[in-house]
């Protein structure tokens, strides 16, 4: 009897052993780094050298177009309309699926009725025409399967084919898809001027300028406003709120031939801008239209082709000057001050940078002060910011004056007129028409009597 069941342990272990070794596969992980193994069958249509095709029309509901290779120099463009932006890439990829053109199954030889496919009057073809002459239509016909596939066949032919809706919708793609979507494109550094317009709001222009030199001899560029203001721009804002989305924009969708009775809102642009280059070698001016869901309608001025581009990417367009300006209306370098007089209402302040034998000494009305105390108020001093400007000008006398006196000699006069209840009219050496809260001026000359009585 021990045999026996000694026999039967060792063919329950050898069952345990099995079954485990079953479920182990089956419950396993896939690695799904690695590639499935799918074998797909197909059917050969029409198979032409690439290099050969010298023009393919296409044919959509819509849409019509041509497109044809220059010899020369292998480039593709749209028939009679030259001004049309081809991605040469995509081109390729779209000839490589005129030239091999295969289907998943033949459905039927010999076919006298190609009605019942839905090829007798197809909505969708495409023409391919080889250098040597020869041509060759294909037609797309119904779709079946609950869309995913569609009839094929070709014209002369009486052989109907099945191929899946995606690779018809490859072969007898729209414009549209073969089109350049790079509206235009400009490195940040290279930009040279901006100018933004917005109905209801004032025209800003903006001029990038050599302001210097580094130690490469390398120019050193700053943003200026032209308009409205007259004034260095905050380099921080033009960088990071401007320049991000305004060097380049990218279509959603392109309409090379725009629909005459549709209105785009290019009749009344809700704004526009411009942008060109430091060199002056590229410019671009767009004209910005109404808006359609998340996108927005633009064009180029001179340029049919309309664009419809997220409208998340023109939100430059919102800015305002004030956005855009530095808040500060003189920033003068303490490094490069020796002297600085400040007269009126009453005030007067003397305030005085030092250097004897390497030792710096500051003083203000002749009294010495402490390092951190006069930067502190020298910040009042220089702390003048923009409220608003004016157009014109309507200010009365000089109520308050700023000289700054530098160590080459030069000198710098800022001064505060007078102009309502709540603000002065600001001129920097005579130039300017900067509005400032008088509370500001208020506030430095309580600065400067506290760092002198505390000190």
């Amino acid at each position: 009897m021990k045999p026996i069941r000694n026999i039967l342990i060792i063919s329950g272990i050898i069952a345990v052993l099995a079954g485990g070794f079953y479920f182990v596969q089956k419950l396993e992980p896939v690695d799904k780094t690695q590639t499935p193994q799918i074998s797909v069958s197909t059917v050969s249509v029409y198979k032409t050298d690439m290099t050969s095709i010298t023009d393919v029309t296409v044919t959509l509901p819509d849409e019509s177009f041509t497109i044809s290779k220059n010899l020369n120099d292998n480039t593709w463009r749209v028939e009679n309309n030259p001004q049309v932006k081809i991605n040469q890439s995509r081109v390729e990829t779209f000839l490589y699926e005129c030239a091999i053109i295969s289907a998943k199954e033949l459905v039927a030889e010999n076919v006298n009725d190609i009605a019942q496919y839905g090829l007798d009057a197809p909505q969708k073809t495409v023409l391919i025409k080889q250098q040597n002459g020869e041509t060759v239509k294909v037609l797309i016909g119904n779709s079946v399967l609950e869309g995913t596939d569609r009839y094929l066949m070709l014209e002369g032919d009486t052989r109907v084919y099945l191929k899946s809706a995606l690779g018809c919708e490859s072969l007898v793609c729209s414009l549209s898809d073969l089109m350049d979507k790079t509206i235009y494109s400009m490195n940040a550094d290279e930009v040279g001027g901006i100018i933004l317009n917005r109905t209801g709001a004032n025209s800003i222009h903006l001029n990038c300028i050599k302001t210097a030199e580094d130690e490469a001899g390398e120019p050193v560029y700053e943003w200026y406003m032209e308009k409205p203001l007259q004034k260095m721009a905050s380099s921080y804002s033009v960088d990071d709120k401007l320049l991000p989305n305004i060097v380049s924009q990218t279509a959603e969708k392109i309409i090379p031939v725009p629909e005459k009775n549709f209105d785009y809102g290019f009749g009344r642009p809700r704004a526009s801008y411009s942008l060109w280059s430091l060199d002056n070698t590229k410019r671009y001016n767009v004209l910005v239209g109404k808006e359609e869901g998340k996108n927005t309608y633009i064009k180029l001025v001179g340029d049919d082709t309309i664009y419809l581009v997220a409208t998340e990417t023109l939100d430059f367009i919102s800015l305002g000057y004030l956005d855009l300006a530095d808040k500060l209306i003189h920033l003068e370098n303490i490094k490069d001050v020796s002297e600085i007089y400040i007269n009126g209402l009453g005030h007067f302040y003397h305030l005085s940078i030092s250097n004897k034998d390497g030792i710096t000494a500051y003083s203000i009305n002749d009294k010495p002060v402490s390092e951190s105390k006069f930067k502190n108020a020298y910040k009042f001093v220089i702390g003048l910011t923009l409220d608003d400007f004016i157009m014109g000008s309507g200010a009365g006398k000089t109520a308050v004056t700023i000289r700054y006196i530098k160590h080459d000699g030069t000198e710098t006069k800022v001064e505060c007129l007078d102009y309502n209840d709540r603000n002065y009219l600001i001129k920097v050496n005579g130039k300017g028409n900067f509005l400032s809260r008088k509370k500001q001026v208020e506030n430095m000359f309580n600065e400067l009597d506290e760092t002198i009585s505390n000190q």
